[in-house]
């Protein structure tokens, strides 16, 4: 669950009295509209005091953001001057001329997107990390998951390797069964590996021993995004291109190594071409794919750049017809309604109220309830309901925030939320701060 802004200015002011009120102005640093701290803001400086904290550091000997940086790892340095791994631009909020350019300008690839959790992998002089794209909810430290993963990795002691990449398991694999033996219930592959990172490292280390010796494989899959490090080149330094370029190699560098690496379909073409690619991922249930610019920069901003990479998950024949959504919408669960009386489910949730936030014209936002959500599973409806102090069904604290990602046919003109709404997922990998949407984006949906 996120901490609210409130919990954060606290943290800060607890943490940072033990390191010189120098550094302080050097960490915090407001962005938001009017120069004011956003929770953003906070998150990234509570992190780097997180990390210091972590390794001991003395804070008397740390006056500077460069020193504090200094003091850390070089990995971890690495991973803390971006704020997010590159995120993808929506196709829906691109103006006409740049959504057909997208399938013309041949400067655009076509990657597959895929459905998996995102991580930095980080390889340093015999060191190893994989970072999450989020922070921790306890102390807004980095989140390290490579004691969860058993792969017999053997980079050369002097290899410095990165790369942005998702993890998956095995298109075969289906570990339900096997993680409710330990006491998890989940009900998806994506619910699946998260639970697999989450979960105590020896769980998880054994689960996939026991995979790789009855089948002789490695259970996760590492599929790669974009080199961020390799042979001296940083990659955040270069345009797209130059990691397209080296795409292959890299891959064939890290699997001489003995990481599962693998590719992500990609196409570069025509037009026509491009349109039966990702035809041709949508047919097979796939969820499209993410374009991107070899002309552009890799993006560690929150503000997602709509000239890098831009996501789109219809087919472009409803495209150019506007049949329903352009894209499902993440939104995060705000409260909820109870079943009917008279119903089988009476007594149970009904229904989940999911919100997002909205960012008008001159860069602030505001919080509206996007949907009401019917179709949940009972076994969800049980868990998430439970009673209050005066003995009244109501919706589990720990539900409030949860993120899920939400289809529909359209936005309503006059209640501004989704027609025919339906939950698709649960997304335990993203925030509800990630659940924001320019308010043309909006009104281009509406009917």
């Amino acid at each position: 669950m996120a901490l609210k802004k409130d919990q954060l200015i606290k943290m800060w002011e607890n943490k940072s009295q033990y390191y010189p009120k120098q550094l302080h102005s050097q960490l915090l640093i407001p962005t938001g509209r009017g120069m004011v701290y956003a929770s953003r803001d906070y998150v990234r400086a509570i992190c780097t005091l997180t990390e210091l904290d972590r390794i001991e550091a003395d804070p008397t000997n740390l006056l500077t953001k460069q020193q504090a940086m200094a003091a850390l790892s070089p990995a971890t340095a690495f991973r803390l001057k971006a704020d997010t791994p590159c995120l993808a631009y929506r196709y829906d909020e691109l103006k006409p001329d740049a959504q057909k350019a997208m399938f013309t300008d041949r400067k655009y690839l076509f990657y597959e997107k895929e459905n998996g959790c995102r991580v930095w992998f980080i390889h340093f002089k015999g060191s190893t990390y994989l970072y999450s794209r989020n922070y921790s909810d306890k102390d807004c430290g980095l989140l390290d998951y490579w004691g969860n993963i058993a792969q017999d990795i053997h980079f050369d002691a002097d290899d410095v390797f990165a790369i942005d990449a998702e993890i998956k398991y095995e298109p075969d694999v289906n570990l339900f069964a096997e993680l409710k033996e330990y006491g998890i219930e989940t009900e998806s592959k994506l619910e699946a590996i998260s639970a697999l990172l989450q979960m105590r490292s020896a769980m998880a280390l054994e689960i996939q021993r026991k995979y790789k010796a009855k089948s002789g494989k490695d259970l996760i899959t590492f599929r790669m995004i974009h080199p961020l490090y390799y042979k001296g080149k940083n990659y955040l330094k270069k345009k797209l291109g130059e990691g397209i370029d080296d795409y292959k190699e890299v891959i064939t560098h890290a699997q001489a190594h003995g990481l599962n690496l693998q590719p992500i379909r990609r196409f570069r073409g025509s037009k026509e071409g491009k349109e039966a690619f990702l035809q041709s991922i949508l047919d097979l249930g796939g969820e499209g794919i993410v374009a991107h610019n070899r002309e552009a920069m890799y993006n560690t901003s929150e503000n997602r750049d709509k000239d890098t990479w831009i996501k789109l998950k219809r087919s472009v024949g409803s495209s150019s017809r506007k049949e329903g959504m352009g894209d499902t919408i993440d939104a995060f669960i705000t409260g909820f309604k109870m079943s009917n009386e008279n119903a089988g489910n009476a007594g149970l949730i009904g229904s989940f109220e999911v919100s997002c936030y909205i960012r008008r014209a001159d860069g602030s936002s505001y919080k509206h309830v996007i949907a009401f959500l019917p179709n949940i599973e009972k076994t969800m409806k049980e868990e998430c309901t439970v009673m209050d102090a005066d003995g009244k069904p109501t919706l589990a604290q720990d539900f409030y925030g949860l993120v899920v990602e939400v289809d529909g046919q359209a936005i309503s003109a006059v209640s501004r939320r989704l027609t025919h709404p339906r939950m698709l997922r649960m997304r335990f990998d993203k925030t509800k701060e990630e659940c924001i949407y320019s308010e043309d984006w909006i009104k281009s949906q509406m009917v």
